[in-house]
């Protein structure tokens, strides 16, 4: 196998994120990496996590909606009706 070491300036993924985001906007070059639809997986997903999480149990990532739950809200959540998918 052959080792190679990232450049300094390749190792900024963040700044590389911008740098295409800017690309794409101000120079119309396709969109590079991650989009809208990336975007709102995670989201969703996330949204999924603190549900499981607030109410126990499994939720389905094509039928969550909400908000996600934040730690200090989950005790006032704990008597709200389950939004959980059953297995």
């Amino acid at each position: 196998g052959t080792y190679h070491r990232v450049l300094g300036e390749d190792g900024y993924t963040f700044k590389r994120q911008i740098e295409g985001f800017a690309a794409t906007v101000l120079e119309g070059v396709p969109q590079y990496g991650a989009d809208i639809n990336d975007g709102i997986a995670t989201v969703r997903a996330l949204v999924a996590i603190s549900h499981s999480v607030a109410y126990g149990g499994r939720v389905r990532l094509a039928e969550v909606a909400g908000d996600v739950i934040a730690p200090e809200l989950e005790d006032s959540l704990m008597h709200a009706p389950l939004a959980v998918a059953a297995h």
